[in-house]
């Protein structure tokens, strides 16, 4: 199941890509590099006014209210598997799991 998780967002290295902070469920914040068509905004990131955006991802698994995670990219610190909580993600899921 794809959804989006709430990000925030950043001119990436390239006009084709984004730099995006996410957090865990624990308030860890990890950054990766996204391509456009991954990431949804309603106002386009400056060098000097990031802004907050939606980021698709994969729902593996739910646990709670726990949400494994898959990004579109590996983070920098991390890997491209997450753990978040579900009221990140834009689209409420299914209580009874994925």
């Amino acid at each position: 199941m794809r959804t989006e998780l709430r990000c925030r967002l950043f001119p990436g290295q390239f006009s084709s890509e984004f730099a995006v902070v996410v957090e865990t469920f624990n308030g860890r914040s990890l950054s990766l590099f996204a391509p456009r068509d991954e990431v949804m905004f309603d106002q386009e990131p400056t060098q000097d006014i990031p802004t907050d955006g939606w980021l698709s991802v994969q729902v593996l698994e739910r646990r709670g209210n726990n949400v494994l995670v898959r990004l579109p990219q590996s983070t920098v610190e991390n890997g491209q598997y997450l753990a978040v909580r579900s009221d990140q993600l834009r689209n409420a899921l299914d209580p009874a799991g994925v």
